[in-house]
């Protein structure tokens, strides 16, 4: 049978960046440190998986994959997919030039105080998901398994981070 091919078109911002694309994962053990591929180079390039503002993927695979998976929300989703389709065997390629122009989707506000910002630089704010489910989901599917108790307490430590912070930014000064 022949493989699959999933195009996946980068997009920028209306000040040039790069918003959307495809990504090659670092390690299959940390699912969520990706970085992007396919920009401004001279062809096409293979990616892990993409978040998904310009895609075009056969039809016969899309219903292989049953679509989006409705437990995630915005990025998830589209990285979710990604990685299940390179696990049923498709390709997936980085078109080499954008191929539209769209904001990129907002993300945190940046953090006003400087505690705040000193927490959210060693990685112990959540950035995503938007709930411990999602992020469940999305760590059990695509990263070691054997490493979902660290997962869980990783996710656990950084969520009770934002509440101290949030208790700490709410009392009056």
């Amino acid at each position: 049978a022949k493989t699959p091919t999933i195009m996946v078109g980068w997009v920028r911002g209306p000040d040039g960046e790069v918003t959307y694309g495809g990504f090659a994962r670092h390690s299959r053990c940390r699912p969520m440190r990706v970085h992007r591929v396919g920009v401004r180079q001279e062809q096409a390039v293979p990616a892990d998986t993409f978040n998904a503002n310009f895609v075009v993927l056969p039809a016969p695979l899309m219903e292989a994959l049953e679509g989006l998976d409705p437990s995630f929300h915005h990025g998830y989703g589209d990285i979710d997919l990604g990685f299940r389709a390179t696990k049923l065997g498709a390709t997936i390629l980085v078109h080499n030039r954008s191929v539209g122009i769209t904001p990129a989707h907002p993300t945190q506000p940046q953090p006003s105080s400087a505690f705040a910002r000193f927490v959210q630089r060693h990685g112990t704010m959540p950035r995503r998901p938007d709930g411990f489910r999602q992020y469940a989901v999305f760590m059990w599917r695509h990263g070691c398994w054997w490493m979902f108790p660290l997962y869980a307490a990783k996710y656990a430590f950084k969520a009770s981070c934002r509440l101290i912070y949030q208790k700490i930014k709410a009392q009056p000064a």
